[in-house]
């Protein structure tokens, strides 16, 4: 037996799941998924993309920021069920061609949510675009922390509000290379990504619960 693959489609607003698409249909007798890619990219934004017929319902019922996870499973391996990606339609694609409309569905991972804030601190404030000596997962947990965790507040000195109602950071281990360094005014998973190649560590952010999410060294 081949591996399978199917795909959740959950309420992005509760998480509830909306419908399941398989290769062979959709769960209920509709038409499934004629394609699926899925790229996961270590300190990265893993990327998904399936195709539906423009006329199943899931078409209709998808709104932005509804969750999207693919599971997939070889028997014949006895590998059991897991999840091979997790994270958020943004985008979609539809497409006539030979007699046919199609919808192509674009998902992002959670570290996406990296890339909707910029470390909007003034330069050279220590601890939060100024590190001297400090362990590399401190440095990475400041920054998240301060420019969208709970603490990312104008009243603590951000230049804007940035909490992301829902997103939390573990808790730090002062792991990894220790690293002296300054960063302002530049996308927050563009900054991760420059550092992570010297920390000694990776970070990835992943789903706790039906719409929570935590920041990981």
């Amino acid at each position: 037996m081949a591996p399978t693959s199917y795909i959740k489609v959950k309420n992005g607003a509760t998480g509830a799941v909306r419908s399941i698409l398989t290769a062979a249909g959709r769960h209920g007798g509709d038409n499934g998924y004629s394609s699926l890619v899925v790229r996961n990219k270590r300190n990265d934004v893993d990327t998904c993309q399936f195709v539906i017929d423009y006329s199943n319902p899931d078409v209709a019922a998808l709104v932005d920021k509804d969750q999207i996870e693919v599971i997939r499973s070889d028997p014949a391996q006895a590998i059991a069920e897991y999840t091979l990606f997790d994270g958020l339609f943004r985008d979609d694609i539809v497409e006539y061609k030979n007699g046919l409309y199609t919808f192509t569905a674009r998902a992002f991972g959670y570290n996406h949510f990296l890339s909707w804030r910029n470390i909007a601190w003034p330069a050279n404030v220590t601890n939060r675009t100024k590190f001297t000596s400090q362990k590399a997962e401190t440095i990475l947990k400041n920054l998240v922390n301060y420019n969208i965790g709970a603490t990312a507040l104008a009243s603590n000195g951000r230049i804007v509000d940035g909490a992301l109602t829902g997103f939390t950071i573990e808790a730090d281990g002062a792991n990894g290379n220790t690293l002296s360094l300054a960063v302002s005014n530049e996308n927050l998973l563009d900054a991760l990504k420059k550092i992570v190649p010297k920390a000694g560590g990776d970070f990835a952010v992943v789903r706790t619960g039906a719409t929570s999410f935590q920041f990981k060294w």
